[in-house]
């Protein structure tokens, strides 16, 4: 099971689970919009672990290098501590 870290809470995802779904799951209010990756409206940080590459996709090499990633399409294979831009 992947746990995310959002400022206080721990939040275990389901299997399958986005990042976003599992964080408005639990009452995180954080932004989104499309919920395919189009807009970058769920656009966050890592601050620990690393985003899977499927969810920087179209994010230019600076994001990336700065752990940016789009939550909506973020399906997480290791703990994440993420934090909102």
């Amino acid at each position: 099971m992947v746990t995310i870290g959002f400022e206080s809470r721990k939040i275990d995802l389901k299997p399958g689970e986005s990042v976003l779904d599992g964080l408005l799951r639990n009452g995180v209010p954080i932004p989104y919009s499309c919920q395919i990756g189009a807009c970058r409206t769920c656009l966050v940080r890592a601050t620990r672990g690393r985003p899977p590459a499927a969810a920087q996709v179209d994010l230019n090499p600076e994001e990336v290098a700065r752990a940016y990633f789009m939550s909506c399409i973020c399906i997480p294979t290791e703990d994440l501590d993420v934090e909102p831009l």
